[in-house]
């Protein structure tokens, strides 16, 4: 099922029952500005994208303000969110503290890449992101590694609070129902 307008932004969940053993696997995208991310086709555990994108702590659900990064351009609100979430180490802090507040993106958006996130002013929600990383053949030796992507397509879409609520909603019944049978 898709769950909200996929010219803008909507969550699409399939379960394939062929692909499910113990677990519900089958489809899990997000599609944003009619892109769909991940790019290509890959078995999704359900039970752990599903969670993930109506717990609590997914910014589609908490909804964080910003209203400084809200209001930036896309590209800067992006490395504003990303600078928040993975912050670079420095001589004086090896380990800063990170904040995935913002954060939005499934093991299965991840797994490929893919990174996005959402801030929220008074009364809408930001989405921003993209493909960050794609897997390369390594030039030395016969395996492919992570690279990051230097200029990402960014995507970015607002969403009245109304509007993502009710997907979130949507997307929570679909999850009860297929989860729990």
């Amino acid at each position: 099922m898709i769950f909200g307008d996929p010219c803008r932004f909507a969550i699409w969940v399939e379960v394939v029952p062929e692909w499910s053993d113990e677990f519900k696997n089958g489809l899990f995208y997000f599609i944003i500005n009619g892109n769909m991310y991940p790019g290509d086709i890959r078995v999704a555990t359900l039970s752990a994208d599903l969670c993930e994108v109506v717990d609590d702590g997914c910014a589609l659900v908490s909804q964080p303000r910003n209203e400084n990064i809200f209001s930036l351009p896309v590209k800067d609100a992006f490395e504003s969110l990303y600078k928040l979430a993975y912050p670079e180490p420095s001589e004086g802090n090896e380990y800063p503290d990170q904040v995935f507040d913002y954060c939005i993106t499934p093991a299965n958006v991840s797994g490929f890449g893919g990174c996005f996130f959402a801030v929220a002013d008074q009364d809408f929600l930001r989405i921003v992101g993209g493909e960050v990383e794609r897997l390369v053949k390594s030039a030395s030796e016969d395996v492919m590694c992570w690279e990051n992507v230097d200029s990402p397509k960014l995507e970015d879409v607002i969403l009245s609070r109304e509007e993502i609520n009710k997907i979130i909603f949507d997307v929570k019944e679909y999850a009860c129902s297929v989860l729990e049978q």
